[in-house]
């Protein structure tokens, strides 16, 4: 699905893509030296509204484990239109990870999910409105 607003999408989408670009050679680093892909928790915490371009917070890291964006070596722009998270999993098919990018766009929360591993199933197409009990 698309975003109501084509060039704030296209800021999105690149950025995302970038970030994908970014950490693949730093999760095959990460798998091989810890065993596990590394996480970057949802940076900045609050989706940028109606095409704001906002800082992300480097500092922030996922709790009691991991290192913060500002650790890695994963550039990210000096300010994003979306609020952008690696996830990671260890599942039945095996482990992989998701870039994962939100934004608001007219009070709505917009999501996008591009995973990479087995579980194919963790992947959007495009971007899909949040549930309304979602933050």
């Amino acid at each position: 699905m698309n975003l109501p607003d084509a060039t704030l999408q296209a800021k999105a989408d690149q950025v995302l893509q970038d970030l994908l670009v970014a950490i693949a050679a730093r999760q095959v680093a990460a798998l091989d030296a810890t065993g596990a892909y590394w996480q970057g928790i949802m940076t900045p915490a609050t989706p940028p509204a109606d095409g704001a371009e906002v800082p992300p917070d480097l500092k922030r890291k996922p709790v009691g484990r991991g290192t913060s964006w500002a650790e890695e070596p994963v550039p990210l722009p000096a300010e994003i239109p979306v609020a952008v998270a690696v996830d990671v999993y260890d599942g039945p098919a095996g482990r992989g990870y998701v870039v994962r990018g939100s934004l608001v766009l007219a009070g709505v929360r917009w999501d996008r999910a591009i995973g990479v591993g087995p579980e194919d199933y963790r992947t959007t197409a495009g971007w899909l409105p949040a549930a309304k009990d979602q933050p």
